[in-house]
């Protein structure tokens, strides 16, 4: 038989268990990083009477985070986006889309907004464990090679509802 004081410390022990389980699940506070690669599908360049010219591409490519346990983490993504690039080349400003699936079927829809060499994103919604998230981040240009290949470092702090 237990005493009292061992069922009040069994019964406080299997609440915060299960208290704790749970708020790791709703509200967890998630901050990433990692790289992403990409290829590109289809890209069109059009020349505006500026001098300026309108970029639109599309990619595909995988997320990488430094932590294994993210979420982000070898998800696949495709991206269409649209760039305007000035006459001399040294400005840009483009705004986009980008499509997450993880391993387990769910997705995540992100919209980005970029400069010459990088920029900012954040969460649009989702589904499975990406329904209602909240947050974004930061992201830079690491390399671009002749091709069309990029890798860029990403990182952010996000809310999984």
């Amino acid at each position: 038989m237990h005493s009292r004081q061992e069922l009040i410390r069994i019964a406080t022990a299997v609440v915060l268990v299960f208290g704790i389980a749970t708020a790791g699940q709703a509200g967890q506070k998630v901050t990433g990083s990692g790289q992403a690669f990409y290829a590109p599908k289809a890209n069109a360049t059009y020349k505006l009477a500026d001098g300026r010219s309108v970029q639109q591409a599309a990619s595909g490519g995988t997320m990488v985070a430094t932590q294994p346990d993210n979420p982000l983490h070898m998800n696949t993504q495709d991206c269409d986006g649209t760039t305007v690039l000035s006459a001399d080349g040294k400005t840009s400003k483009g705004a986009g889309y980008c499509v997450n699936v993880d391993k387990a079927g769910d997705a995540a829809w992100i919209w980005w907004r970029s400069d010459l060499n990088g920029g900012t994103w954040g969460w649009i919604d989702g589904t499975g464990k990406f329904k209602g998230v909240e947050g974004g981040g930061t992201w830079k240009v690491m390399q671009t090679s002749p091709d069309g290949k990029s890798v860029n470092s990403w990182e952010g702090t996000w809310e999984m509802k």
